[in-house]
């Protein structure tokens, strides 16, 4: 089960909740490229497992984002 851990005054952009396992996950905006173009991507940032020295992340496009939340509903 997941805990949100992020307070009604954070904005939308950045969302964290924490696993019953004590991992943090954190989805924000990601901005690549140039600023007069930038390629915006979802990024996934699953932290670290307790007693892990690394955790994991990924960029996504929205279509992939929404493709994982359907396939984790």
């Amino acid at each position: 089960m997941l805990r949100e851990t992020s307070s009604a005054a954070v904005a939308r952009e950045h969302v964290g909740v924490r696993t019953t396992c004590g991992r943090d996950v954190q989805v924000g905006l990601l901005a690549l490229g140039g600023a007069e173009r930038p390629a915006w991507r979802i990024s996934l940032d699953l932290g670290r497992s307790p007693g892990q020295d690394e955790g994991g992340w990924a960029g996504l496009t929205p279509a992939e984002a929404r493709r994982l939340a359907a396939a984790l509903l």
